[in-house]
């Protein structure tokens, strides 16, 4: 078996998400009580890492990989353009390489509690299209929670009509100089707005803004993020807009 041997910086980074992870078990040790329920430590646990900047991996990590889709959401919807959204991928749905796999019905409720949830006949006819989304969280499930993926598609789908900059206005790249943020200004008569997606996994990054681009933040898909004294900082996997009337 190889091993892979770490570079200093990745070494410094493992140190401190050491160091977070204890912070957030002290923190949760302090809450545990006679009569606390497990869903509401699990619960503390995603607030503090999520306060920490962090992405608490622990979420979601039987199937689809949430973070990425959230960041796919904000990419498409705060772009130029009227963006398109094939049914199921507001949930996560999978598909196959086959047709069938991907008209399968979309995933109301837990199997078995919405009888009127249409379902696939097993003839071959329709190959294993069923399989694909035996571990998709439902409509219903991810209705309840307010960090799901379709909760997180309603918020930048508000965000996108309420600001006339993303909703109608044009596009142009403008950098921060960080090699894993993507970012660009989009604008029209009413509106200028500055959008910033942290692409990477791991690193939250810090940037002075460019100039003509120190406005209020009015969406970030992390609350952790934060512009102060000129300066946006961003967690991994994340995206924020910025803007303001003209």
């Amino acid at each position: 078996m190889s091993v892979t041997i770490k570079s200093a910086r990745e070494i410094e980074l493992m140190r401190e998400a050491g160091r977070l992870l204890a912070e957030v078990h002290d923190e949760l040790a302090a809450f545990i009580r006679p009569g606390i329920s497990t869903k509401d430590i699990d619960k503390l646990g995603e607030k503090l890492i999520r306060e920490k900047g962090c992405i608490p991996n622990f979420l979601y990590y039987h199937g689809y990989n949430m973070y990425k889709g959230k960041l796919a959401a904000s990419l498409q919807m705060t772009a130029k353009g009227i963006p398109v959204i094939y049914y199921g991928e507001e949930i996560g749905m999978k598909s196959g390489s086959d047709d069938p796999s991907k008209r399968t019905a979309m995933v109301w409720n837990v199997e078995g509690k919405d009888k009127l949830t249409t379902s696939w006949f097993d003839t071959p006819a329709y190959g294993n299209a069923k399989v694909y989304n035996k571990k998709t969280v439902s409509v219903a499930e991810q209705q309840k929670n307010p960090e799901s993926l379709l909760n997180h598609y309603k918020r930048v789908i508000r965000a996108k009509t309420a600001h006339p900059a993303l909703l109608r206005g044009r596009l142009k790249a403008l950098s921060t100089g960080s090699a894993v943020l993507e970012s660009y200004v989009m604008e029209c008569a009413e509106e200028k707005a500055f959008v910033v997606h942290n692409v990477s996994s791991t690193r939250t990054e810090t940037v002075t803004l460019p100039e003509g681009c120190d406005m209020p933040l009015v969406y970030a898909a992390n609350p952790a993020a934060k512009v102060e004294g000129g300066k946006l900082t961003i967690p991994p996997m994340s995206s924020v807009v910025l803007a303001a009337s003209k």
